[in-house]
């Protein structure tokens, strides 16, 4: 860096700056060089006579100077570099931020270009589904009121089953009534016709005897014959007539069970509502309805879940159970009933699917097959039913029973012991 204070410096003879030569004019009377002089040292203007001595930088000052002045020019332009590459960072940094915004403008516009593509198809689909929907809807409509109908009337169908099995009931027990009553009318008249008989044989062999001269032995002898001829006339009577009133009673009864098992069949549960259309598939139907439904078993029944609880409905998809069983069992071949659970309890339902007995025994047992009966369990008891009416014939009163050669049934009662008859019935009294 070049010292602004250092003032022009004349040419003097000897002098090695060039610069102070060319800018000085020569001073008058003075000679460039003066002869005899000897030149002065390097950097140092010889002495002239009138002018006085001005320092000049030597050589070594200028090298300095230009070196200090070059490395503060050499920093300067490292700094100014430095700013640059910094500048130049900065510009870089701010072109990436640029071109992430730019990016991200454009994703994000891609993305609302997206969403409004979906949101187009979902508006598109929504139209469609509804219509479709209401399509369905509407043929679910015209089912519903097709099945409504059809169960209206098998409701109706059933009322008059119903309203036929009452009358038939009734018209069954005005027969029995009847049938009773002719029994003992029967027997009456049998008494009745026995004494007339017997008072007509002895009036007749009292005129026998008196009008025959036979002894009285022979005559007493044909008497007891001819009792015991009209007596086995009247016996023989009176067994056809009591046949033909079981016949009476027994076709009576027939026509009861008929009756009560139509009822039966077309007689749903009234605790389920299910609407069910025949000409479509009847378990699909169901599956609508409850939790899960297995397949038609051997016993023509489907079997129904919901809640962890069973129920059946028929092949045709009527409810004749609702699902209120913890667990419902095969049909028994022998009997036909099946058994079902509630609450740790056992009871039946009819080959129809009707509860016939309420589930209220700890255990049932299978039929004994030489009396027909059924064991039962409560509270650590035992007891028989009827299987046919499902009537309790023998309390669950006893500890232990056990079957016996011979039809009998042998029953404990803490330490006593007694007998039970084929039927359940006491046949000796505990002792």
């Amino acid at each position: 860096m070049a010292d602004n204070n250092i003032p022009n410096i004349p040419n003097i003879p000897g002098s090695s700056n060039p610069k102070a030569s060319q800018n000085l004019p020569n001073i008058p009377g003075v000679p460039p060089s003066v002869p005899g002089v000897p030149p002065s040292e390097p950097g140092v203007p010889p002495s002239v006579p009138g002018v006085p001595n001005i320092p000049i930088p030597s050589k070594n000052m200028q090298s300095e100077l230009q070196r200090l002045e070059l490395l503060e020019q050499e920093e300067k332009a490292k700094k100014a570099l430095q700013q640059a590459e910094e500048e130049k960072q900065k510009i870089a940094e701010a072109q990436r931020k640029a071109a992430e915004e730019k990016k991200k403008a454009q994703e994000a516009q891609r993305k609302v270009d997206e969403e409004k593509r979906k949101l187009a198809e979902a508006q598109a689909n929504d139209r469609r589904r509804i219509q479709e929907e209401q399509r369905k809807a509407a043929v679910e409509n015209a089912r519903a009121k097709e099945a409504q109908q059809k169960a209206e009337a098998e409701r109706k169908k059933a009322l008059e089953a119903q309203r036929k099995a009452e009358e038939e009931n009734k018209k069954a027990q005005e027969a029995l009534r009847k049938i009773e009553e002719e029994k003992r009318n029967a027997k009456t008249g049998k008494k009745g016709c026995l004494f007339f008989i017997i008072v007509l044989l002895l009036i007749g062999g009292g005129v026998f005897w008196m009008c025959s001269g036979d002894e009285e032995e022979t005559s007493h002898n044909r008497m007891e014959n001819v009792m015991n001829e009209y007596e086995q006339t009247i016996e023989n009577v009176v067994s056809e007539y009591e046949q033909v009133v079981d016949d009476a009673v027994s076709e009576y009864e027939q026509v009861v069970d008929d009756a009560v098992s139509e009822l039966e069949e077309v007689t749903a549960d009234p605790s389920v509502n299910v609407t069910i259309n025949p000409d479509l598939d009847i378990k699909k139907q169901l599956q609508v309805y409850f939790d899960y439904v297995y397949s038609l078993s051997s016993d023509g029944f489907y079997k129904l879940q919901k809640d962890n609880k069973y129920g059946l409905a028929t092949s045709d998809g009527v409810v004749v159970a609702a699902p209120k069983y913890d667990y419902i069992y095969s049909k028994d071949s022998r009997t036909g009933f099946i058994k079902v659970q509630l609450d740790n309890k056992y009871g039946f339902l009819n080959s129809k699917g009707v509860e016939v007995l309420k589930p209220q025994f700890d255990y049932i047992y299978s039929v004994d097959s030489e009396s027909g009966l059924m064991k039962v369990e409560k509270d650590d008891k035992y007891g028989f039913i009827n299987p046919k009416t499902m009537k309790l014939v023998t309390p669950c009163i006893y500890t232990y029973i056990y079957s016996l050669d011979g039809g009998l049934f042998k029953v404990e009662q803490g330490d006593k012991t007694g007998y039970l008859n084929k039927d359940g019935s006491v046949f000796k009294d505990l002792e």
